[in-house]
């Protein structure tokens, strides 16, 4: 799960040139922005859920 929000963020952190140079248009990186932070959210839940999981006893 780690690995998947470290993805995620390195993933985010490649858009960034493409919105500054004109390679992507502004609304597809948009949505590859949102999709990617959607993945994050849902790792972190997953990451909580797995947490308190292993707080009532693994």
């Amino acid at each position: 799960m780690k690995r998947a929000l470290l993805g995620a963020a390195l993933a985010l952190g490649a858009l960034y040139p493409l919105r500054t140079d004109g390679t992507r248009d502004a609304p597809a990186v948009e949505e590859l922005h949102d999709m990617i932070q959607a993945l994050q959210a849902n790792t972190f839940a997953e990451i909580s859920r797995l947490r308190e999981r292993c707080e009532d006893g693994c």
